[in-house]
């Protein structure tokens, strides 16, 4: 599977063959990893606290506009907190350790301070809580700097050396990825390798090894994929999402699509429960088997680390990864089914940027990790620049608000109940039933086409059949749509939902609980459902 950033790169996950003794080596260099990690951390975030402590921080606190800016970059660049100071950082401590350089090279150690610097500087700026320290046996990804040295992906192989003299570690990757065959022709052959990492996974209950490809360009695209976006290349589409909902609007079709319908709450209500019942049940265990580690009343004691696990212990925790794994992967590969299809409508989106952590903070907790809407606008987004569209984004103030204004102009404050359009000064929404999202998405289109975002001054009414491509976009129904069930689809799909043929290049895997054959690989999606082409 595939995953594309916003730098013009992308990440190939490449199945890898380990044996026994590889497993031990790989194991033993993500522990080391981890290590370094909690130290980089450590030193990084004690100069935060130190910096914070400073008179002269806080008198820069008090300034305004660019002086603030300077004395405050300043003050960081004292304290190293900065890149190349997070990198002197992270490579004194695997210079210090005396057996680091044994595990992996230098630049595995810059990888680590690049990383540790990210979070830190989130917890700087007030995007993110302080970072915390991880046990090092839990790290699962390990990362080379560049593909030149230490961790870096040559002739088809995997090679993992250290900064000493004992012999490094060359892996192979399965043999559909091996140079010649049609998978690396398509996805490797003729790119520029940036980095290459190793990462480890467990899978159906056995622990699996992939090799993280990242290659510089643009991600294979199936050619008939493409040319199934000729009909919509110059058009625009307007999105409205929600919690639940994500409403689409064309030049020529709309839906609305329920990706949390009640019979999926419900199933994921009972499955809540049973995941609950686990992880009492994992608590339970741990305090029986550490007794030492915790008082009379079964609190943490400070210092002391629960070490023991029991067989069922293992066994619950196996089913709880499992159950994670397996949502994860089905609605990464959901949000990509929909975003492939709002693409078939028109290459380029608008819509209205939302604080979607604010959602989750307020009260759609829950149904931010069934639906995952940010997740979903980016793939969307990202998927409209890849194919040569564009995204806009526009910002909601008090004269851009879609779900407030109407085509005349007028601004009515909606309550969350309130789920259709129907305006007092025109009369618009009385004849017909116009729903309050699809008509706030063809408001998104509209703005996106002209590029009006005051929408108080009316810009749209005198356009050419105005109020009866509201009246024809706005009134479609629901179509419920699984954002994380493989077998769950809409009985009765609504106009716009076709079962859409596979694409090449897919990259999310719909986890499967059973196996096929002796394959040991996820088994891909078969199809999806997506939006129509108009």
């Amino acid at each position: 599977m595939s995953a594309a950033d916003t730098d013009g790169r992308y990440v190939v996950t490449v199945p890898l063959v380990v044996n026994a003794r590889e497993t031990s080596i790989v194991d033993a260099r993500l522990r080391a990893r981890g290590k370094l990690i909690n130290a980089t951390l450590g030193t990084l975030s004690g100069r935060v606290v130190q910096m914070r402590r400073d008179r002269r921080w806080r008198a820069a606190q008090q300034l305004a506009g660019s002086a603030r800016s300077k004395a405050l970059g300043a003050l960081r660049h004292e304290y190293g907190l900065t890149s190349a100071g997070a990198y002197r950082v992270a490579f004194d401590h695997w210079q210090a350790s005396g057996w680091m350089g044994e595990m992996f090279g230098a630049r595995v150690a810059l990888a680590v301070g690049s990383e540790v610097f990210t979070q830190v500087k989130n917890w700087m700026f007030g995007h993110t809580g302080r970072p915390r320290h991880q046990p090092s046996a839990d790290m699962d990804v390990i990362w080379g700097n560049d593909n030149k040295a230490s961790l870096r992906f040559k002739d088809g192989r995997v090679e993992f050396t250290s900064a000493t003299k004992r012999k490094g570690l060359v892996l192979d990757v399965a043999r559909e990825w091996r140079p010649g065959t049609r998978k690396w022709a398509l996805h490797v052959e003729g790119r520029r390798v940036v980095r290459v990492g190793i990462k480890r996974e467990e899978v159906r209950g056995a622990t699996r090894y992939f090799a993280l490809i990242c290659l510089a360009g643009a991600p294979y695209r199936n050619p008939d994929y493409l040319e199934s976006l000729d009909a919509g290349a110059e058009s625009v589409v307007g999105l409205d999402v929600g919690p639940s909902l994500l409403a689409v609007v064309g030049e020529h079709d709309s839906v609305l699509l329920n990706r949390a319908p009640k019979e999926l709450l419900a199933r994921r209500k009972a499955q809540a429960a049973r995941t609950r019942r686990d992880q009492r049940a994992i608590g339970r265990s741990r305090r029986a088997m550490n007794p030492d580690c915790y008082d009379e009343q079964g609190r943490n004691i400070k210092g002391k680390r629960p070490t023991k696990t029991s067989k069922r212990q293992r066994r619950a925790q196996g089913r709880l990864r499992k159950l994670a794994r397996t949502e994860r992967i089905n609605r990464q590969a959901d949000a990509v089914a929909v975003a492939r299809g709002v693409v078939k409508v028109g290459s380029t989106v608008a819509f209205e940027s939302n604080s979607y952590r604010g959602w989750q903070a307020s009260r759609y907790g829950k149904r931010m990790g069934f639906t995952a809407p940010g997740a979903l606008m980016g793939h969307i987004a990202a998927e409209a620049v890849r194919v040569g569209g564009q995204a806009i984004e526009f910002q909601t103030s008090a004269t851009c608000a879609p779900s407030q204004h109407c085509l005349c102009g007028t601004k009515t404050k909606k309550s969350l109940s309130q789920r259709t359009h129907a305006c007092e000064a025109c009369g618009l929404g009385h004849d017909v039933r116009l729903d309050r999202d699809l008509f706030s998405a063809h408001l998104a289109r509209l703005v996106g086409q002209t590029g009006h975002t005051d929408l108080s001054e009316g810009p749209f009414l005198g356009m050419d059949g105005a109020r009866g491509n509201a009246e024809r976009l706005c009134s479609a129904s629901v179509a419920a749509l699984s954002p994380d069930r493989r077998d769950d689809g809409p009985t009765n799909p609504a106009v716009g939902l076709v079962a859409a043929e596979p694409a090449g290049q897919t990259p999310g895997q719909h986890a499967t609980p059973r196996r096929t054959g002796r394959s040991r690989t996820p088994r891909k999606a078969t199809s999806n459902l997506a939006l129509a082409a108009p």
